[in-house]
């Protein structure tokens, strides 16, 4: 029996080599993989596939310092804030057709008030694939996996019924995890950004820690009720990246993404981030965030954040 599945083996290795032709591999200088058909070897003008390699990594971290002395409007608001931002992102393509990125963006932000309460502000993580096959000159088809959580716990600072302090769980850890997935066609402007159009695309929201619900008149949370731990959607997405730089200091990044489910309205979520790096190691950013989801809110959330502090890339 075990000659038998050998024998297959080998008859679909064969196959495959008979079918797209026997490959040579050879490593040259910068990251880059050249592969080439055995069956081009002879002919000098055909030219290798060469994959290349490339990868960045980012790290910033900023300060800020609040001290009010004999303030009557914030009394007891010392405090510290401390906001650290990690984005590290890889590309595998090559000189005809493929592309491969993948990129994680780490957001989390620190309060420490000098009256002994500190808080999680900011928490915010992203972990992006996407693998574009180019079809025209700037037209590809492309596919794309989006995946968005936090780390720790979150909470809000309230008080019970004999006034003490008390905290309330907000979220968490994969609480929610926001999982998105399409695919479709990207159209790319050289030197700018792109577009993509998500023709089909699916969102699970998933819930981890039901402690969420716990908070009394919460029946839904992030769209899940409260029965459950995920949701499914089905619909379209809508998507818009702007990545330019300009004067070798000024870079303007823009995440522009709308889902629109079948039967539900559109969720939109847009991050403008202008970075201007004015030393080597010395970085000021100015951050955006606008956030639409009917079952969170019926309001658009806005967030905006000013910072300035010491940023490093390898």
């Amino acid at each position: 029996m075990r000659k038998y599945w050998v024998v297959v083996g080998i008859g679909v290795v064969c196959a495959c080599f008979s079918a797209y032709g026997l490959a040579a591999q050879e490593l040259v200088l910068g990251d880059t993989l050249s592969l080439m058909k055995f069956s081009d070897r002879k002919n000098p003008s055909a030219s290798p596939i060469r994959l290349r390699f490339t990868q960045e990594l980012e790290y910033s971290l900023t300060f800020s310092n609040l001290i009010f002395i004999n303030w009557q409007q914030e009394k007891n608001a010392n405090q510290i804030t401390l906001l650290q931002n990690l984005q590290y992102r890889s590309k595998l393509d090559n000189d005809r057709n493929f592309k491969l990125i993948n990129q994680f963006v780490h957001n989390l932000g620190m309060q420490f008030f000098f009256d002994s309460i500190n808080k999680i502000q900011l928490d915010d993580n992203t972990l992006e694939t996407r693998l574009e096959f180019k079809a025209a000159k700037n037209l590809s088809f492309s596919l794309t996996s989006l995946l968005t959580t936090r780390f720790f716990n979150g909470f809000d600072n309230s008080v019970d019924d004999q006034n003490q302090p008390i905290k309330i769980l907000t979220s968490s850890f994969l609480t929610p995890m926001i999982w998105m997935i399409s695919t479709g066609i990207a159209w790319e402007w050289p030197s700018f950004g792109s577009i993509n159009l998500g023709i089909s695309s699916a969102k699970l929201t998933y819930i981890r820690d039901s402690k969420v619900f716990n908070t009394p008149g919460i029946t839904a949370f992030y769209g899940v009720p409260k029965d459950r731990r995920s949701v499914f959607d089905y619909g379209w997405t809508l998507r818009l990246l702007i990545d330019k730089v300009f004067l070798k200091r000024v870079h303007w990044t823009c995440d522009f993404l709308v889902f629109q489910n079948f039967h539900e309205s559109v969720d939109l979520n847009v991050r403008n981030l202008l970075n201007i790096r004015i030393t080597k190691f010395l970085k000021t950013n100015i951050q955006t965030r606008l956030f639409y989801q009917e079952q969170v809110s019926k309001q658009v959330q806005l967030e905006n954040l000013v910072s300035i502090g010491f940023s490093i890339t390898l």
